[in-house]
């Protein structure tokens, strides 16, 4: 923001990047340096958030860092909706096995199988050298069973299968997850809130605060052409047990 006696000038006008001077002095002396900046197609590669500005060892993590500018755009969407009683945008189910409902894209679904084939599409998605993420957006306490899934996963396959209570992952392994390479599918899950507790001066409760979190986020995902699948849980009590089944017995049955 400029304030009065400021000058703006474009930055060789690249992508609305431009260069706000404090004085005419600063100006005169900065001048030189912020034109051969634009000259290097700096500005553009800013605008752009192109990683390789900080250099092919800094690439991975500026990826992940310049990943952070779009969160507070994924999330806008959700604002309106989020005050208020009417329902969030989370989009109807592609298929309900008992107490879960199962959110996915066509193409991670299979022919058969219910929720365990869909388990079962989810780790046959894992490329070379990738990973499968759950993010569990559900009670830490509550539904502490939760955190078993990881293990009857990665019981099932030689990839990595890593685990996060959300939102709290948001701010550490979230950011890889949309910042870093995409070599990995996704598993979210949310559940029905029975007593939710309102916020202190505003207009929504937590469940539904919690919700609008996790559909931000899987949304952020789809935007960056992430595989991702959200569970969400009728019955936390029962959708959780059965959900624990099918991991481990998958849809042929259980493994060696």
């Amino acid at each position: 923001m400029t304030q009065p006696g400021e000058v703006e000038r474009p930055a060789g006008g690249a992508g609305g990047v431009s260069v706000a001077w404090r004085s005419a002095a600063v100006r005169e002396v900065a001048g030189p340096a912020a034109d051969k900046l634009a000259i290097d197609g700096v500005p553009a590669a800013l605008a752009a958030k192109d990683p390789s500005l900080w250099g092919p060892e800094a690439a991975a993590e500026a990826a992940i860092r310049l990943g952070w500018l779009d969160a507070p755009r994924a999330s806008r969407a959700l604002l309106g909706s989020l005050v208020g009683n009417g329902p969030l945008p989370a989009g109807e189910p592609a298929l309900t096995d008992g107490a879960v409902e199962v959110h996915a894209e066509p193409g991670l679904l299979p022919g058969h199988g219910g929720l365990a084939g869909v388990l079962d599409s989810l780790l046959l998605a894992i490329p070379d050298r990738g990973y499968l993420a759950i993010m569990a957006y559900l009670d830490r306490d509550g539904d502490a069973a939760a955190a078993a899934l990881r293990d009857a996963l990665a019981s099932r396959t030689t990839h990595p299968v890593t685990f996060g209570w959300g939102p709290r992952f948001l701010h550490s392994t979230g950011q890889y997850h949309k910042g870093g390479p995409g070599n990995g599918p996704f598993l979210q899950i949310t559940g029905a809130v029975r007593d939710d507790v309102q916020v202190p001066g505003r207009d929504f409760t937590l469940g539904r605060l919690q919700l609008a979190q996790a559909l931000g986020d899987l949304g952020a995902l789809h935007q960056r052409g992430r595989p991702a699948v959200r569970l969400h849980l009728r019955d936390r009590a029962a959708g959780l047990a059965q959900l624990l089944d099918a991991a481990r017995a998958g849809a042929t049955g259980p493994g060696p």
